[in-house]
């Protein structure tokens, strides 16, 4: 008998679902570590600034909304479904520029515009 050796193999649902754990842990240990919490806002905001990706700022709003349990109030003042809120703050998203400055608003982040 050969000895077969197991390819191990890694999809990208395995990948997702390790990020949402990720995420959810990520979470919970910044809504226990407020000051942290206010550095990581910053850190999105800049990293944004600096690299203008909008995947990994819808990304990082949503660790926000988590840690905070502001998803239902990002819906309300959205007018949109708490379900939704999850999906438009995915890394696939294209949520509207009015959804996007909404939930911002939800969770302290204020757009500050600037003409380069």
């Amino acid at each position: 008998m050969k000895n077969k050796k197991e390819k191990f193999v890694i999809t990208a649902d395995d990948v997702k679902s390790d990020y949402a754990d990720y995420t959810e842990s990520y979470a919970a240990y910044l809504s226990k570590h407020p000051k942290e919490l206010q550095y990581y806002k910053k850190h999105i905001v800049e990293k944004y600034n600096k690299t203008q990706n909008e995947a990994l700022f819808l990304s990082g709003m949503r660790t926000v909304a988590m840690a905070e349990g502001k998803m239902s109030q990002i819906a309300k003042k959205a007018n949109i479904q708490r379900t939704s809120v999850y999906k438009m703050l995915s890394e696939d998203a294209n949520p509207s520029f009015a959804n996007v400055v909404h939930s911002a608003s939800v969770l302290g982040i204020v757009p500050n515009f600037a003409t380069v």
